[in-house]
This record gives structure tokens, sequence and C-alpha cells, in this order.
């Protein structure tokens, strides 16, 4: 007697969950047939509204139990796979469908394979990603995460949602739950208010970069392109200019820690750092105290120097000779800001 494998039911609940999201959201789904199958079950084509854009991905859709943990998803591959995904022209993501939950996951597997090269040639040749509200595939997720991230659209959430992802763990939520807030909100004083809140109430290795970004846009600086999705009222920014000013030293040492390698020059998070300090009251006199101090690291009193020396002017040469506690690097630094004041009158950042 012919039999039909129960698997195979489960596959097709797979791809009927993944086709049933897209359709209800008006994209088109395209299955491919499984002797046409060599590493991708499904193109989707995303539609906007109701415009077609010519955005398609390609998709790998995985069913069953084994697939899937109560909080983890995996794609078991190949080599093979993974070189043919790493090369597709089309942007691949992964599909997995939880039977138990009869809902689906899914991941962005060319990111991770443009992200972390080294994998398409030695492995581990399996995908595993945690499930959660921003990767789940139903109507929900696909409409509000899933699609503004391939139409590179800014997601949008409620409020009270955008704040839940904020104070997350997660960095990739509370990367959307600022940019949610900021696209939404960005001309509510309260909701400044409520960013500056978080920013002096974390550690900085907890505060998420994009939220320096942001703040920086409130005294801005000559690379930001503005444009309507990101001007900010003036009276908005005038009201927390006087907010950002009122910024202690432990704040502006929070600010520091984030100046990279690449220190504060055009198109870097340092320029940002630099825009929110050049607001805050006393800044040369924290700078100094920072760079006079003997707690914090190199990297912090070497930058709190490079700006002190900066916002100094005419007065440059002469705060140099006075500094305290400079010597090893901090004493050659010294010496070289020393010589570019002697010769230019000042030190340039920009």
């Amino acid at each position: 007697m012919p039999k039909k494998l129960l698997s195979s039911a489960v596959e097709r609940e797979g791809v009927n969950c993944a086709r049933s999201v897209v359709e209800a959201a008006n994209c088109i789904f395209q299955e491919i047939e499984r002797r046409n199958d060599f590493g991708n079950d499904a193109i989707i084509e995303l539609v906007e509204g109701e415009d077609v854009r010519g955005i398609c991905l390609a998709a790998q859709i995985k069913s069953g139990a084994s697939y899937c943990t109560a909080t983890e998803c995996t794609i078991p591959s190949t080599q093979g796979h993974f070189e043919y995904w790493h090369k597709h022209t089309l942007p691949v993501i992964g599909i997995v469908y939880d039977p138990s939950e009869k809902c689906a996951y899914w991941v962005f597997i060319t990111g991770i394979l443009k992200h972390d090269p080294q994998r398409v040639t030695k492995g581990p040749f399996t995908i595993r990603f945690n499930k959660s509200e921003i990767n789940k595939f139903d109507l929900e997720g696909f409409q509000l995460f899933f699609l503004p991230q391939f139409l590179k659209k800014s997601i949008r959430l409620p409020r009270d949602r955008s704040i839940r992802f904020v104070n997350s763990d997660s960095s990739t939520m509370q990367h959307i739950g600022l940019q949610s807030l900021f696209c939404g909100y960005r001309n509510e004083p309260e909701i400044w208010e409520y960013l500056i809140s978080v920013f002096k109430g974390k550690n900085q290795t907890d505060i998420h970069p994009y939220l320096v970004y942001l703040l920086s846009l409130i005294p801005g600086h000559g690379d930001i392109f503005w444009h309507s999705e990101n001007t900010i009222a003036d009276s908005t920014r005038k009201e927390i200019r006087s907010k950002i000013a009122e910024f202690e030293k432990n704040d502006v040492k929070k600010l520091l820690g984030f100046v990279g390698d690449d220190g504060i020059q055009r198109g870097t998070l340092g320029q940002c750092v630099e825009a929110i300090i050049s607001l805050v009251q006393g800044n040369v006199r924290i700078l100094r105290e920072i760079t006079e101090g003997e707690t914090d690291e190199y990297p912090v009193r070497s930058i709190a120097l490079i700006l002190l020396v900066y916002y100094s002017g005419n007065e440059a040469e002469s705060l140099l000779k006075n500094l305290k506690n400079l010597d090893g690097e901090l004493g050659d630094l010294v010496k070289d800001l020393r010589d570019q004041v002697r010769t230019y009158g000042f030190i340039y950042l920009y």
C-alpha cells in the first residue's frame, strides 16, 4: 500500500505558513518546485502598499520539531549551500517553522555570511538563531519588522513598545526602540528627557552607540545630512540643549568612552561625542579634571586632553604647561599637542 510520510505533511505546514504570511501582507510568494530546489524553497517579492517594488528575496524553509527548541531555531546545511547562498544575487533568508507553536521565525542568512565570511569555508555549517518577537514570521512581525528592513524603511512602533525595546537586554531591540522613538516622537521634549535619563542611568558599556548619535542631533554638526526624516523642531532642540548643558563629569566620561580607535574626525562617532560635549557647561573644567585624574584609562584621558586643548583656543599653550599627572603616553601626547599649537596656534580636529 502506498504511504505518505508524516514528515511531508509537516514540511508543507511550514511552506504554507510562510506563504500565508507573505500573501496576507499583499506580497508575492513563489514556491520553487522540488526538482529545481538547489538551496532555496521560495522567492518572496515585496509589495509596499499596492506598489510592487521589484525587491526579491530567496527563502530556505525548514519545518519540524527537530529544528526547534523552546528558545532557538536551527538550519543545518552544508558548505556547498553556504557557498551558494554567499554568492547568490538575491538576499537569502531562512525560515524555520515550529509545529508546536504553529508559527515560524526568520533569520537573514546573507547578513550572517557577509559578517563572518570565514564560515563559508570553515563552518560551522549550521545556522542557529534565537526566537524573539522581532524575528517572528507572522503577519504582525512581517509588517512591523521584516518589510521595513528590506524596504529600507524606518521601523515605527507604539511609544510604550518602543520604550520596552530600549530597556531590553538585546542590542538589536534597543536599536529598534531608539530608532522608533526618534522617528515617531522626536519633536516631543519628554521623549528626549527619557533618552537622557537612559544615558545617565546606564553604565557606558550598556549604552547603545545609536543613542549617542541621536543625542548629537540636538547640537548637530556639519556632517549631518538633514532631511524630512531627521529634522527636529527648533523649540525642542533649544529645550534639550539646556538639559545636555547640565551634564556632569560622569556623563562626559561616558561620552569619551564612545570615541573609537579612529578618534575624533569627520564621519565618526567621535564627532558626535564632541558635538554633545561642546554644549556642556564648564566643559573645559570637566575635561581638565578628567585629564589630570589618575583613575581613568589612557584612552579616556587622552581624548579628554585633546578636547581640552581644542576648546582652550588661544590659552592652549599656557594650559599645556600647567597640566599635572601627565607622564608616559599622556606626556608624549602633550609634547605633540604643544608642537601643533606652537606651529599653527591651535589644534585642528576636522
